[in-house]
């Protein structure tokens, strides 16, 4: 059989809606991306579906340039139930939640609001429950994640946090500080606490409070940054402590200012091992006795650990964040 594209009217149906996706700032060598992701786009009606949706995006209100991100990213969105996403757009408003936060959602996780009307509800209420405040943009990532993964899915992310030994109030409270986190793969999170509990020797509790860590890539940022740290603490040239996330967080040219070039005179070879950690594997490679007292010298040294939140603020979210409700085993 042939593609849809071949037998649509080049006259009626294919030139008119290129035309629409170049009027509205999708560039010509855009265009064949933009469909190949989404071929069914060909078959939508213009002036039904492609316009109509078109015009609620900019009355959400969406800049051009959100609506071309979302476009470029996946042109389906110009293919959904406008009427199924206006009604949850109000149900976000009638919450609280303010526009900004509401164009954040649709530009960033439109499946999110593409969700059947009385589920979405459940999903916002289930959000509201745990704690999220509406006003925080941390509200609406919390209701992408629930609105987009199953029971199966959730438990079984649990059950990764799980085996380090932490328990579920730690890990409910990780969620709140970074929802996303529960959208990582179970690889990449089991990969993660692996390294930094096993090879950094952190403290799963330590690791989970600052849940951003976990999103780095691994061979291009963790691991070849985590060598230089071990060996500049081995070294004696750190002499104060450090959360992950404080050497994280930099960009490529400011870690390497910082940790690198500050010390090519008296550590020339750390050039080196930043580049060989990134090959090396799930491992520092420098010295296995890393992060014990003698190994360290003067035995002072632990990546700063973030103190724990007040117990108050943990029996209150843990009681508000137990027993999530899940819809015929999904807040699909």
């Amino acid at each position: 059989m042939l593609p849809t594209v071949f037998l649509c009217d080049p006259q009626k149906i294919l030139s008119p809606k290129l035309d629409f996706l170049h009027s509205i700032g999708v560039l010509k060598t855009d265009i064949p991306k933009t469909i190949v992701s989404n071929p069914s786009f060909l078959g939508r009606s213009l002036e039904k579906q492609i316009i109509p949706c078109y015009n609620f995006l900019k009355s959400v209100p969406l800049s051009d340039k959100e609506i071309l991100m979302m476009i470029n990213r996946n042109a389906r969105i110009l293919g959904a139930n406008v009427e199924m996403v206006a009604s949850n757009v109000e149900v976000l408003r009638q919450y609280g939640v303010p526009p900004s936060s509401i164009s954040f959602l649709i530009s960033r996780h439109p499946s999110a609001v593409q969700r059947d009307n009385e589920k979405f509800k459940k999903c916002l209420d289930e959000v509201t429950r745990m704690g999220f405040n509406p006003l925080n943009t941390v509200f609406v990532l919390a209701v992408d994640v629930l609105c987009t993964t199953s029971k199966l899915t959730w438990d079984l992310k649990f059950d990764v946090f799980r085996r380090f030994g932490l328990s579920d109030d730690e890990i409910l409270l990780a969620f709140r500080l970074h929802p996303s986190c529960m959208h990582l793969s179970q690889n990449k999170i089991a990969r993660g606490m692996n390294f930094f509990v096993n090879e950094m020797k952190r403290e799963p509790a330590s690791v989970i409070r600052t849940p951003a860590v976990l999103f780095y890539s691994m061979e291009k940022r963790i691991i070849p940054r985590c060598r230089v740290i071990v060996r500049l603490v081995q070294k004696g040239f750190l002499k104060h402590n450090y959360q992950l996330m404080s050497f994280l967080k930099y960009t490529e040219e400011d870690f390497l200012s910082k940790f690198v070039h500050l010390y090519k005179d008296d550590l020339p070879e750390l050039m080196d091992i930043y580049n060989q950690g990134m090959v090396c594997g799930d491992s520092i490679c420098l010295d296995p006795t890393f992060g014990q007292e003698e190994a360290l010298g003067n035995g002072d040294f632990s990546f700063c650990v973030v103190p724990p939140p007040s117990r108050d603020f943990v029996d209150d979210f843990s009681n508000k964040s137990k027993g999530i409700q899940w819809e015929d085993e999904t807040c699909k």
